[in-house]
């Protein structure tokens, strides 16, 4: 056993993110996936990082996030035009503009992390920006799909 989760109990399908802890062990982090939760075409920002982030959005939508804090958006053409901002004592740092694609068909994830693993990092050790981006997109399946 490397972690223990305490799972939703109305849950049909859930992701587990398993981080690094003490000892051997690792933190989950349990992401309810059920499409009537995470509905198609939209997107799901979640921020595991330490610090407070701030997410703006081409649609209008802008939030403060806390660590572990959560929003969905819209994406109704297809795509997430985004700007993302940390903040780093009292001061607000700008760390990227980008566009994120955010298929109609797929159930679409962004996670925003500070985490100096190497799966995170270029061979030369460097990172593309302060906070690492993780972008997760599935297709769910039906129960058509499911059929013999």
């Amino acid at each position: 056993m490397v972690s223990l989760v305490r799972l939703p109990p109305t849950a049909r399908r859930v992701t587990i993110l398993l981080a690094p802890a003490a000892e051997g062990t690792f933190s989950g982090y349990v992401i309810e996936d059920d499409p009537a939760k995470l509905p198609l075409g939209k997107l799901r920002v979640h921020n595991l990082s330490p610090h407070t982030i701030a997410m703006q959005f081409g649609n209008g939508k802008q939030k403060e996030m806390a660590t572990r804090e959560t929003m969905l958006v819209d994406a109704p053409e297809g795509y997430a035009v985004y700007k993302l901002a940390y903040k780093e004592g009292e001061e607000w740092k700008i760390q990227e503009s980008n566009i994120l694609p955010v298929p109609q068909d797929e159930q679409s994830q962004l996670i925003v992390l500070r985490s100096k693993n190497q799966f995170f990092l270029s061979s030369d050790g460097t990172s593309g920006g302060f906070l690492q981006l993780v972008n997760l997109r599935r297709k769910p399946v039906t129960d058509a799909a499911k059929a013999p």
